[in-house]
């Protein structure tokens, strides 16, 4: 996949590569430092997962980056590890443009991840974008997919 640019200010997302994610995983960690929930370290960003590296997605403004997403195959989906934009690029449709790409290059794929029980904007926002909520992880974390069941149509787009 190409650089995708994205919302109207300018945002260009593109794959983020296992020398780009060592590169610049202090200034990507970084971006979680106000969720007290949020524990990944550089080893859980580096952590390899099947076709994580062909999946994972990194937002950029004027090319500093200001959201990551990191993704990897299961055995009947692509799963979302982790979703993070900076603080002050929030609200501004970069979370959702990730959110698309994955959906995008995941194909007929569902995407499932799992959200913080203590998350709440986190499982609205995952819910606006169309995932259903489908149960609780033993962990407690709530978990999503964005299979559609039923008469449902497709799920989002």
């Amino acid at each position: 996949m190409g650089p995708v640019r994205g919302t109207d200010d300018g945002i260009v997302v593109e794959v983020l590569t296992e020398a780009r994610a060592e590169q610049l995983a202090d200034e990507l960690l970084a971006m979680t430092a106000d969720a007290a929930w949020d524990d990944w370290d550089r080893q859980n960003l580096l952590f390899g997962r099947p076709e994580k590296w062909a999946l994972s997605l990194l937002a950029l403004d004027d090319g500093r980056p200001v959201g990551w997403a990191i993704a990897s195959r299961t055995a009947d989906s692509v799963h979302l590890h982790h979703l993070v934009v900076a603080p002050q690029h929030r609200s501004a449709g970069i979370g959702s443009l990730l959110v698309q790409q994955l959906l995008r290059s995941s194909g007929p794929t569902p995407l499932t991840l799992k959200v913080h029980p203590g998350n709440e904007p986190a499982a609205r926002f995952y819910r606006r974008l169309g995932f259903r909520e489908t149960g609780t992880a033993p962990s407690g974390y709530l978990c999503f997919t964005s299979e559609a069941t039923g008469d449902e149509a497709g799920g989002p787009t």
